[in-house]
């Protein structure tokens, strides 16, 4: 059983528009490529365990549509491109689903086949906003909840976010309390309209000269593949992960600090030296997402801010690691001097040779390192654990995510099953 329960009311003022960030443009153009719908969707689930206080969802997710207006915007294509428009109506409809009274034997598969199911739904930009919730009820005390974002209006930053401000407003609405969150000082429209500004300035002028030098004789990373690449991708995507324990945790971290260097710079040397052996190539060209939140009043805004940077290893003259690490290092600092400069437009003015349709053209492989959080986040009343919702998709030929806690690292290889076995990747990943 489904239904829709409405969480909005109008709020004062006109409908804002403006232009895309320039990675938002670059989301855009590489989604009308890559034609697969649900390539960009980045969906979270929460498992919701206890008494749901449906009231007090309604209100938190109310307040955080009100509170971030890229939860608001639609993308409508006029005579000068695309616009983004936001709306001044805090509207959001929570589809819910029941499953509570299917067989034990089914409920699972018939969960499973509806969350693949609101997971690949196309959003409908012209028509709404690029953001869905949904709620299915497992159980009398038992729930997941799914938030689906299309990543035009929201990154890694901004996931983590949404669900700290969440738990937030929900607790404060279950109490009775207002919700403590921080001031926002500046929009997302304005954001946009600064990076503009930054980029044709000399700050702009001064960075594409630096990316053009850095990448003049710029060469794709090409690893061996056990299939021939596709003609259209389909994006399917596998995963094959590994612990480092606490004690070779320890000692990485302390040769990076012998070296004035970081873990994660650590890292991204090991990655770099293990495919320069399986591609057979000195110079390694890896992405790296760069947050983006360059000044504070960033930090507590949704949106779309990370951009890529393309990161060489120079292994050339078989160096030993410590000297691998200390070369990363330098091209490293260097790259997050200068990240202000979109990937996008690295893409578009051809810095670099395009092998095909996407990033993944340009930068095969990513590197992305993160630390775990807290922990579950507190929802007044409720015991709540995290659901891996996420569709088996691989935007790139490789992902490795390398997850810092106390106890190790974690390290997790996401692979494009159009290229690779995984038995290959496991290889890979043992290595």
């Amino acid at each position: 059983m489904t239904g829709t329960i409405a969480t909005g009311e109008a709020q004062p003022g006109t409908e804002l528009r403006g232009q895309l960030s320039v990675g938002q443009e670059g989301i855009w153009a590489f989604e009308q490529l890559l034609g697969d719908p649900a390539a960009y969707h980045v969906p979270v689930g929460l498992r919701l365990a206890g008494a749901l206080n449906r009231a007090a969802l309604h209100d938190a997710l109310r307040q955080l549509v009100q509170r971030h207006g890229v939860l608001r915007t639609r993308f409508v294509r006029g005579a000068g491109g695309v616009e983004q428009r936001v709306s001044p109506l805090a509207t959001l409809d929570l589809r819910e689903a029941d499953f509570a009274d299917a067989a034990p034997s089914n409920r699972e598969r018939e969960f499973a086949q509806w969350l693949g199911s609101v997971q690949a739904e196309p959003f409908s930009f012209p028509d709404a906003p690029a953001v869905r919730a949904v709620i299915a009820r497992l159980a009398p005390e038992e729930h997941v909840l799914v938030l689906v974002l299309h990543h035009i209006i929201a990154d890694a930053w901004s996931v983590d976010l949404l669900m700290a401000e969440l738990a937030e407003c929900y607790s404060a609405a279950v109490i009775g309390r207002p919700a403590e969150l921080p001031e926002l000082t500046i929009s997302y429209l304005d954001h946009v309209r600064e990076q503009r500004v930054l980029l044709d300035g000399a700050v702009g002028r001064t960075q594409r000269e630096y990316w053009r030098r850095q990448l003049a004789d710029f060469t794709a990373l090409e690893l061996p593949t056990d299939h021939v690449r596709p003609r259209v991708p389909t994006h399917r995507g596998g995963s094959v992960s590994v612990e480092l324990d606490r004690g070779l945790t320890s000692s990485l971290r302390a040769l990076a600090r012998a070296e004035d260097a970081s873990a994660f710079m650590a890292l991204f040397a090991g990655l770099a030296a293990l495919l320069a052996r399986h591609a057979g190539q000195s110079d390694v060209a890896l992405g790296v997402p760069f947050a983006g939140r360059t000044t504070p009043e960033l930090e507590s805004l949704v949106g779309y801010f990370v951009n890529t940077l393309v990161v060489r290893a120079d292994t050339s003259g078989n160096p030993d690691f410590r000297t691998l690490v200390r070369r990363v290092r330098t091209t490293v600092l260097d790259a997050f001097d200068h990240a202000d400069l979109p990937f996008e437009e690295i893409a578009a003015q051809g810095m670099v040779t395009r092998r095909q349709a996407g990033p993944a053209g340009l930068i095969p492989v990513m590197f992305v390192h993160q630390f775990s959080g807290d922990g579950p986040l507190a929802w007044e009343g409720l015991e709540v654990s995290t659901v891996n919702v996420g569709l088996p998709v691989s935007r790139f030929d490789l992902t490795l995510f390398a997850t810092e806690c106390i106890d190790g690292v974690s390290l997790t290889f996401e692979y494009s099953t159009d290229l690779f076995e995984a038995a290959t990747v496991e290889r890979l990943a043992a290595q």
